[in-house]
This record gives C-alpha cells, structure tokens and sequence, in this order.
C-alpha cells in the first residue's frame, strides 16, 4: 500500500537568507488525495467567500476569517501533515560554519560538534547579523558571493579589510584570523571544489528546499511507509532530483537509539518523486496553504503580534523534525558550555596568529 504525499515551500528566496521581508523559510507535507484536497480547498474558499482560482497562504492567513481558517486547515490535516520552518538568517550562520570553518577543522569534526562548537559559531553569527553589526554583513555578503561563484574564483577568501564591529569581545575577527590561515583557505577551496558541477559552478548550496524536503519525507515515511510524492516545481528540487530519488530507493534505514532527530536516515518512494504546478493540483495548494501560514506567523511573531501566536499554537501539533531556529543559550555565557566554546574559539585564533598548528592535540584534549 502506498500513500500521496503533496509538498510546497512558502518564503522562497533561493540562495538570498538575507531578505528581510521574508526571514522564514517553511516547507509542509500532507498526505492526502488530491480528491480530498480539493474538497479542503473549497471548504475554505467557502468560508472566506471567495472563488480565487489559487488560493494562497498569503491569503488565508490575511483574511479577517484567517484563524478559523487554519483551524479548519489543521483539523482535517490531524496526523496527515508536517512542516518544518527555517530562520533563514540563523540558517546562513548554519552554513557559514559548514562551508567556512568545517572544512579546516574536518579531521577533529567529532570533538567540534561534541563540544557543539558548530552551534556556538552559528548563532553567534545569527546574532551579529540581527543587531546590524557592519562587519558580520560583510564577512556574510562576502560568503554569499562566494557561494555563488564558480570554485575557481574563489581565491583569497575574506580577504576584505574590516571596520569596528558590535562585537567588542573580538569574537568575529578571531574568526577572520582563522579563516584567513593558507591552510584554511586550501581546506575551503578544496571543499567547494568537491561540490561543484563539471563547469565549477556551486548550484543551490545555500538553498534551504532540498533539506527541508528530505526532512519532511522522512516523517511522513517513518509514518506511511511507500509514498507517492508529488512536488510543486522548483528548480533547487528538480536539480537535485537524483538525490532526492536516490534517498528514496531503498527500505527505511533506522538510526540507533540516541543518533539524529528520531526518524529514519532515508525515505520509501513507491516511484520517482513528480513534479507539478501548484495552480493545478489540489494537493500543492493545501501543502501550499500549511506552509504559508507558518512563514507568516513566525514572521509576526517576532513582531510580538497576538495572531500570530494564535496561528502557531493551532499548527504547533504538525510541526515536524528538522527546524533550523536559533538557541541564543549557546551564547549564554554563565553556562560552562558558552564559556568553553569562547576560549576555544579565542586560542585557535591565537594559534592562527603564531603560526601554529590549528589541530595541536594538546589543544582539543
């Protein structure tokens, strides 16, 4: 037996985490017909009176009805649907450390990511960069253009001169100071070189979709089993069509007991994931609706607005695993953890600055 799963995006920017306007990236599953889907469709229409050929989560969540709406919209998707949201400023400083310090540090990845070194760095950059601090603009604006570059430009890697930051305990000049190191450079050149295509190019590297997806099939397989996907057209998913069928070939992979999120490693595809125009298929357009709404109320809700803490205590039961948020107690520096991170960070630099060798064992213990 086989289930129809639909899945769409909502606050897509491509490779820009920098928008502004839409700071949150959401993706939902639902796992539905498209029969059903549509008789959800007209049942909201109904209530909003309206007749919009493609109704959007734009507008759902805009309308003075909106909350009895999504009301409506969670009830009939109870235990058939998931999402997972992205901060998409705090996914930047995700990627930053993945493509910008991981590299060099890769041969002592296990003691890092022990010590949750790679959370301390993400939100510490999450956090320059939502106080306006000009230098983590530029150290970030630089990344970007990095990442959009073909590999074989890429030499001399933050190389730009900085100005006087937020920053006043040096953290991210202590960072500079690392990636600045030829033998970080070569270990970040030799990385982008590992994932761009026949003509160098790095393609969608810092496109949120093809995770978020992965991370939603994963759910919705853990709980139906064989799923017939269909997918609302995407260039970041067609591109990576390969992979997101090859994660599908197979039987569920279970992790053990106390390794990543709880759910399977892969998912079961009863065929090749389909691609389809939402203002066609019934199914995008209520997946479409889901994630909408989400985007926009984590929106508001760093606004401090009353509707939106409405909305994501009605979606809160369809939340899935895989959300990329910030914890601002990574850097709560009353903790042992925050002040070990600090120091770490503080003596790699100093090795940095004497010449020494980063990965010295009597450094990481």
């Amino acid at each position: 037996m086989t289930t129809s799963v639909y899945c769409d995006e909502a606050g897509y920017n491509g490779d820009d985490l920098r928008q502004v306007q839409q700071p949150y990236f959401s993706y939902a599953g639902v796992a539905i017909s498209s029969a059903e889907a549509g008789d959800i469709m007209q049942e909201i229409r109904q209530l909003l009176r309206t007749q919009a050929p493609e109704l959007k989560g734009k507008h759902l969540y805009a309308h003075r009805l909106g909350v009895q709406g999504i009301d409506i919209l969670v009830q009939r998707l109870a235990g058939r649907a998931t999402f997972v949201v992205h901060n998409k400023a705090f996914a930047l400083g995700a990627k930053f450390f993945e493509y910008a310090l991981e590299p060099f540090l890769a041969s002592k990845n296990a003691f890092f990511y022990h010590v949750r070194f790679h959370q301390f760095i993400s939100n510490l950059m999450y956090m320059l960069l939502s106080s306006g601090d000009a230098d983590a603009e530029t150290v970030m604006n630089l990344f970007i253009e990095l990442m959009r570059r073909p590999s074989a430009e890429a030499e001399g890697l933050f190389t730009q001169a900085l100005g006087t930051s937020n920053d006043p305990s040096g953290m991210l000049m202590d960072i500079m100071r690392l990636v600045r190191l030829p033998e970080s450079q070569a270990a970040i050149q030799a990385e982008l070189d590992s994932i761009s295509d026949e003509q160098g190019h790095i393609k969608f590297m810092l496109d949120l979709s093809v995770t978020s997806a992965t991370s939603v099939l994963r759910h919705l397989s853990a709980q139906y089993g064989s799923l017939e996907v269909t997918l609302d057209d995407s260039k970041p998913l067609k591109a990576a069509t390969r992979i997101l069928n090859d994660l599908g070939a197979g039987p569920l992979k279970v992790l053990p007991d106390g390794w990543g999120d709880g759910l399977p490693f892969n998912y079961q595809l009863a065929r090749p994931v389909q691609f389809a125009n939402s203002a066609l298929e019934p199914g995008l357009q209520v997946a479409d609706l889901l994630a909408g709404v989400v985007a926009l109320a984590c929106r508001d809700h760093d606004k401090g607005t009353d509707r939106s803490q409405r909305v994501l205590d009605l979606v809160q039961p369809l939340a899935g695993q895989g959300c990329i948020m910030p914890s601002l107690e990574h850097l709560n520096f009353e903790t042992d953890a925050a002040r070990f991170n600090v120091n770490l960070l503080a003596r790699l630099a100093a090795r940095a600055e004497a010449g020494l060798p980063l990965l010295d064992p009597a450094l990481l213990g």
